[in-house]
């Protein structure tokens, strides 16, 4: 009998958070190592096909950000839908762990890629952790474009890709390295 990975996912404590997997715990010291705040499980929603508790909240960002380790079934895509829908809020969905080839612009759908569910519905992927190449805010926008960080704000340039970014790599061997050996890790 094949058993799914969700079915062995280790609690993880992290910066005195109890998280539901190891991998969301890696999310968190991956947020930690590029400087994004975040608020683990903020609140729950009713959604129209189940109560939901999302992963993560970016408030820089402002958008949800759901971990899951494996590729995302349909149910949890709808539940992400719903979660968008009902709080106008962007929901993004990473599969898998912080990794560098989270970056490669011919990435491999099937090796955790970021979906994206805005307010006003549907999905895209291909979403990565870039940095704005003016003022060095981070963000996480369509193929890791950084001038997409802060929008016209601070530069006019077309895509400037930073996906490949010294902070952002850094952030995943942070997160790839780190050691939870206690609950206060």
């Amino acid at each position: 009998m094949v058993t799914s990975d969700r079915a062995w996912a280790i609690p993880t404590t992290y910066n005195g958070i109890v998280f539901r997997s190891r991998t969301e715990a890696r999310w968190a010291v991956f947020f930690d190592g590029l400087g994004v705040p975040w608020i683990h499980e903020p609140e729950g929603y009713q959604l129209s096909s189940a109560w939901y508790v999302p992963d993560f909240w970016l408030p820089d960002q402002e958008v949800f950000w759901e971990v899951k380790g494996e590729m995302p079934t349909s149910e949890e895509t709808k539940k992400a839908e719903e979660l968008a829908a009902a709080t106008g809020k962007e929901v993004l969905i990473a599969w898998g762990q912080p990794e560098e080839s989270q970056g490669r612009c011919d990435y491999d759908v099937n090796e955790g890629a970021f979906w994206f569910f805005g307010e006003l519905g549907g999905h895209d992927i291909s979403y990565r952790w870039c940095v704005c190449p003016k003022c060095g805010k981070v963000g996480c926008e369509f193929d890791g474009r950084g001038a997409r960080v802060c929008g016209d704000r601070c530069t006019k340039e077309n895509k400037a890709y930073s996906y490949d970014h010294p902070r952002v790599l850094a952030a995943v061997e942070t997160s790839r390295t780190h050691r939870f050996w206690d609950s206060k890790s």
